[in-house]
């Protein structure tokens, strides 16, 4: 399988926290994102209605373990 690389920016806090989680998993950066990635695909988020549906059983904003897609709001 062909790889391909990804740049992005993410506040440095958050990378520090997402490192030490991950690496408690017994992962690394790029194997989350990688398992992330394919979770995404494999769902079809392709309406808010579908993102969540899984998330049912939250108790509202900002859905406990459940991460919504960047530039969503929730108001309530």
């Amino acid at each position: 399988m062909a790889t391909t690389n990804i740049t992005m920016r993410i506040d440095e806090n958050l990378k520090a926290q997402l490192q030490e989680l991950v690496s408690n998993l017994g992962m690394d950066m790029t194997t989350f994102f990688t398992i992330s990635a394919k979770q995404a695909v494999r769902r079809d988020f392709t309406s808010r209605s579908a993102a969540f549906s899984w998330c049912e059983g939250s108790e509202g904003p900002p859905y406990p373990g459940c991460f919504p897609p960047a530039g969503w709001t929730f108001s309530g």
